[in-house]
Parts: C-alpha cells; structure tokens; sequence
C-alpha cells in the first residue's frame, strides 16, 4: 500500500508540474498552436491525473489511519484542498480553455482562465508537495 501511495503520489505531482510549465511556457513563447495543443494535452492528461490523485488520497487514507500526529494531521487537511481545488476549478478550466482554444477564441476571458488555471495549478503543486515532504518525513 505505501508503494501504491508513493507512486501516486509522485506521479500526480509530476503531472501537475507539467501541466503547469507546459501551459506557463505555451502562453510565454508559443504561438496560437501550440496553446490549442497544450490545452489538448492538459485535458487529455486529466485522465490520468484524476484517478492518479484518487489513489494517492484513499491509499493514504488507508496508511494514516495507522498514524497520529501533527504531520499526519496537516496531510489530511491539505487534501480536501487539492481535491476541491482540482474539480472545482482545474477540470472546468481544463475543458473550457480546451473549448476555447480549439475554436482559437484567445480573447480575454480566455488570458482570465489561464491565469487563474496557473495559480490554482500552482497551489495544488504547492500542497501536494507538503504532503510529499511529509510524507517522506513519517517514512524515515
């Protein structure tokens, strides 16, 4: 089970700090293609980081049931956080600024979306490596 839960987790992780760069670097130096591509990317690569981030938060569940403490605490209530903040606001996101960009609307609202989507993605980034470096820190 911690296997499971570590190679979730760092997939998870590593999937969002993709997504992140790719859609930071694609506004920054790419062209109307490669945005509509990247959003392409980043919709498609929501099936993969949703039951990704699903594992890791019931595989964890299950391992800190076992613990207690300040660390294991701070774990749990990050992640209600990463899970609203990611079907709440990531995966809409997702599938509108993919909308928008495949009919090559790059009006404002869309530039509105892509920033809001860098932040919320940058948070989640943020907690989910708490919870790692947490997690690494009851592992030892």
């Amino acid at each position: 089970m911690k296997i499971l839960h570590k190679s979730a987790a760092i997939l998870s992780f590593i999937i969002l700090v993709s997504f992140w760069l790719l859609s930071f670097s694609s506004e920054l130096i790419g062209g109307h293609e490669t945005i509509r591509l990247t959003k392409n990317f980043v919709f498609y690569g929501m099936f993969l980081l949703i039951p990704s981030i699903i594992t890791t938060a019931i595989s964890g569940f299950k391992i800190g049931q076992k613990y207690k403490g300040r660390v294991v605490e701070a774990k749990r209530k990050r992640m209600p956080f990463i899970a609203m903040i990611g079907a709440l606001v990531l995966l809409p996101l997702a599938i509108w600024l993919r909308y928008k960009a495949n009919y090559a609307d790059f009006d404002s609202s869309f530039q509105i979306g892509q920033i809001g989507e860098l932040i919320f993605g940058g948070t989640n980034i943020y907690f989910l490596g708490k919870n790692i470096l947490a997690g690494r820190r009851l592992a030892n």
